[in-house]
């Protein structure tokens, strides 16, 4: 491990012979000057004296902190990931200063470091094990300096009327002051801070003074909000209030008149003197503030001192720590790591690979030991924060970088938190629950006092039986846990995490208890229904046999499993297992939903307790799992973090296989690259279709086949001549093939669902054929629903011609089969030995006569 976080060195590597001796840049400058300048073609003078005209225009202050655009292009160059040499750089200096670059010195590039930049730093345990660990706060410099990541950032809480998106939408945030911003930027460019006395436009008054509280957004609105306490003097309050009672008032006091009204950020038009004497109205009554009280609310934001006029950026921070293998064999070789991300960052840029940044790993070190330095970090990127440069604010900012949650899976999450886990009588990590009495309930909530408290209680116990005795009534253990000095409320900052928790966890569990009681006949005909299930619709594909390999699968395997397991496994589950199925694939379809409803909550948590209803009475052995518990506290933490894509460690997982096992990342861009090579799918620049097209036809050969149809043409007469396509590229950009069901908006706005017929291009604009499938509705007009709750469909006789801009995705359909869709056997070869044999195989027929669908409401997106 030494080795690997030494600093490298250009010096150190060459590739190739320049033909070049290493000499000094004296030395090349004396070369150069003496070398005969060659007549260069007269258009290339051309294009690099312009270029290099440029550059020498160029102003410092546009590549800070490099001096000059030459500089910074030949740092990126001496520091690259793939080190040139210095035999290498010598000949391009050579080369720049022949051609009249003012170049600088190589060795001042060499020597040029970053503005307080860190590299890794070795840290050691009690034991006097060496670990390194990049600093957060390098993270940060580095994130910040970016100017596609600081105008992302989001700086201020964002308010929704009842949808979380994002973390930034959870009440944590909200609720939380360790996550206000403290500050916000007013029109003339002054830095205005929370609880100081300024001037707002407040209407019917005009100007006013108030006293900010709070900045946020709204999630409507590109504005920042400010929540301000309107405070009027004696002559605006009579204004507003002409029946006041308020007569006998000093001249110099202020009235508060209205708590956290909401304000625009440009309606605050500087700052004002701060009152004497503020007056509290409470209709019909007033009270004035003491003197202590006065100061209180008058006091100034603790922020605002350490800024020293510079502005303050609140930037939470997501860490993720769990092992993996430094194999890349199937041989496990564990590491244990850790990783942080930005939580002010939406999701779908939080979930780059560039963004997830890696702190520290060691196969010698426990996560709690390399947790010391990233700790103790925090806690100063807390209270005094770090100098930073801004490249959305373009000058240098005081950053504070708060702990906002840690994401790992459940074993870990016990270990972070001294907590015992499964083995533990109170097995929850969250709640006191006890898994002898009332596994189905939630308890009092732990938090840090409490356990602090316990682990207290332990220590003072005189016998090592007594200790263990009230460890597993307690749940905690008194190991030593740098992560407790962070100054936050550990046990919130942990929430439920879904691929753990449900895919890896309660999904495998009850495929386990079915699959155990399936035959070997049944096994063979799920395996064929799996075979023919239209998966078009999914973000995950199917692998494997489920049936032999469940024990095997991965998160993604059982993602996509999770989709299609009540129309797979129904016909073979008995009434209790269907029931645990259902409202389980329910839960499914709240963990990885696209956003978190507020006003569901309560319904959600609903279905959450009619799961763990449904367990204790078909499954109880499923109780004694504290993953299968862990569903009653999943809502709670969406109401705190939004929905749980945002804290899912998907992302993470993906990084450290990325990185840990580079054959993987091989092996999938080689298949890639062979896979598109054999389909011959070439995708237009223009045109979202392949270039699969066949001869050029007319409308009436594409549906001739439908005559008996209702073909709504639009435009189009039957005997345009068109150019036919296999494949177009959708609205959410996923490849949909002819005869593939899909989500489509007709030609009057209609929202509706249909089956692909056709593609094809006609006056340089691409068109498709869709046979639209209708909902299925009631005599009281409500959707019909099946048993699985999902809603039914029909196939219509209905074609619609519509532009391929129109077709939004590929629809999660499911055809709803009966008794004569049937199973075949039919012999197929295999190769046994090097003796190709003949084996008889089982294949799920559909019967495409029955026209009735049903859309999966279980389906991620």
């Amino acid at each position: 491990m030494d080795n690997s976080y030494q600093e490298s060195n250009p010096t150190d590597y060459t590739y190739g012979d320049t033909g070049l001796e290493d000499i000094s840049d004296s030395a090349l400058d004396e070369t150069i000057h003496d070398t005969h300048e060659e007549q260069i073609d007269s258009d290339s003078d051309f294009e690099f004296g312009a270029y290099f005209e440029e550059l020498e225009n160029t102003t410092n202050e546009s590549y800070y902190p490099f001096p000059s655009k030459i500089f910074a292009l030949l740092f990126l160059l001496v520091y690259s990931p793939h080190p040139m040499g210095r035999r290498n750089l010598t000949f391009v200096w050579f080369i720049l200063k022949s051609m009249g670059v003012k170049t600088p010195s190589m060795s001042s590039v060499m020597a040029f470091k970053l503005p307080e930049t860190e590299a890794s730093l070795k840290h050691c345990t009690r034991d006097q094990v060496p670990f390194y660990c990049i600093p957060v706060s390098s993270i940060i410099r580095q994130s910040l300096g970016r100017p596609d990541i600081a105008s992302a950032i989001v700086r201020h809480p964002v308010c929704t009327e009842d949808k979380y998106i994002e973390m930034f939408h959870g009440n944590r945030w909200h609720t939380d002051n360790r996550f206000m911003s403290p500050m916000v930027k007013l029109t003339d460019g002054t830095s205005c801070f929370v609880y100081d006395c300024v001037k707002v436009v407040y209407p019917l008054l005009g100007t006013t003074t108030g006293i900010i509280q709070k900045y946020f957004h709204k999630s409507c609105l590109k504005e920042v909000l400010a929540e301000v306490d309107i405070l009027l003097d004696l002559a605006q309050f009579r204004q507003m209030v002409p029946d006041t009672t308020a007569t006998h008032m000093d001249t110099d006091a202020l009235i508060l008149y209205h708590s956290s009204a909401v304000i625009a950020v440009r309606d605050i038009l500087g700052f004002a003197e701060p009152p004497r004497i503020v007056v509290r109205w409470t209709p019909p009554n007033f009270s004035r503030m003491t003197l202590q009280e006065t100061t209180s609310y008058l006091s100034p934001h603790p922020m605002k001192a350490k800024a020293a006029g510079k502005p303050v950026v609140m930037l939470p921070i997501i860490l993720f720590s769990d092992d993996t293998s430094g194999n890349k064999s199937k041989k496990w070789h564990k590491f244990e790591s850790w990783y942080m991300s930005l939580a002010g960052l939406p999701r779908h840029i939080n979930a780059r690979i560039e963004n997830i940044h890696f702190l520290c790993c060691s196969d010698s070190v426990c996560p709690l030991d390399m947790s010391k330095p990233i700790s103790e970090e925090l806690v100063r990127l807390e209270q005094e924060g770090v100098v930073v440069y801004d490249a959305l604010y373009k000058e240098m900012v005081l950053v504070i970088a708060p702990l906002m949650c840690i994401v790992c899976d459940n074993p870990r999450a016990s270990e972070l938190l001294n907590h015992l886990g499964s083995s533990a009588i109170k097995y929850c990590r969250i709640c006191m629950c006890d898994k002898t009495e009332n596994p189905d309930e939630l308890s009092e909530l732990r938090t840090m006092s409490l356990a602090l408290q316990q682990i207290a209680e332990i220590e003072a116990l005189r016998t090592e039986q007594e200790k263990i005795e009230m460890r597993k009534l307690y749940g905690v253990r008194e190991t030593l846990n740098p992560l407790f000095s962070i100054h936050a409320d550990l046990y919130r900052c942990l929430p439920i995490e879904v691929l753990h928790t449900l895919l890896l966890g309660i999904c495998k569990y009850i495929l386990k208890h079915v699959m155990s009681g399936l035959s070997a006949r049944q096994k063979a005909e799920i395996l064929a229904r799996v075979k023919s299930f239209d998966i078009s619709g999914f973000r995950t594909k199917m692998y494997g046999n489920v049936c032999q390999h469940y024990k095997s699968f991965v998160g993604r395997d059982f993602k996509g499993w999770s989709q299609m397991a009540l129309f797979i496994l129904g016909p073979y589950l008995d009434g209790g297992q269907t029931q645990v199925l259902l409202t389980f694939s329910k839960v499914f379809q709240i963990a990885y939903c696209e956003f978190f409803c507020v006003q569901l909550s309560e319904e959600w948590k609903g279905i959450c307790c009619s799961f763990i209803d449904s367990v204790k009475t078909h499954m109880p052995l499923l109780l004694n799992k504290p993953k299968t518990h862990l569903i009653l506290h999943l809502v709670d933490c969406m109401i705190d973090f939004g929905p749980s894509s945002a804290f899912s460690a998907e992302s993470n997982a993906a990084y450290y296989v990325w990185h840990s096992n580079g054959r993987s990342a091989r092996d999938s861009s080689y298949l890639s690259a062979r896979n598109t090579q054999k389909g011959q799918k070439i995708y237009l620049k223009d045109l979202p279709l392949t270039l699969a097209g066949k001869q050029k036809n007319t409308l009436e050969e594409l549906q001739s086949n439908s005559h008996n149809y209702n073909v709504q043409l639009g435009e189009h007469a039957l005997t345009d001549k068109v150019l036919e396509y296999r494949a177009l590229i959708c609205s959410e950009r996923s490849l949909v093939n002819s005869g593939e069901n899909i989500e489509f908006v007709t030609s009057y706005d209609q929202f509706m669902y249909g089956i692909l017929l056709a593609t094809f291009t006609t006056h340089n604009a691409a068109w498709c054929l869709v046979q639209g499938i209708l909902p299925l509705v009631s005599l009281d007009n409500q959707p019909i629903l099946n048993p699985y709750d999902c809603p039914l469909l029909e196939l219509s006789n209905t074609i619609f011609c519509t532009p391929s801009c129109n077709i939004k995705r590929p629809a999660p359909l499911v055809h709803e089969c009966t008794d004569t869709c049937i199973f075949q056997e039919t012999m197929q070869a295999r190769t046994v030995e090097r003796e190709n044999i003949l084996c008889s195989k089982l294949v799920f027929q559909h019967d495409w006569s029955n026209p009735t669908y049903c859309c999966n409401v279980y389906c991620t997106r």
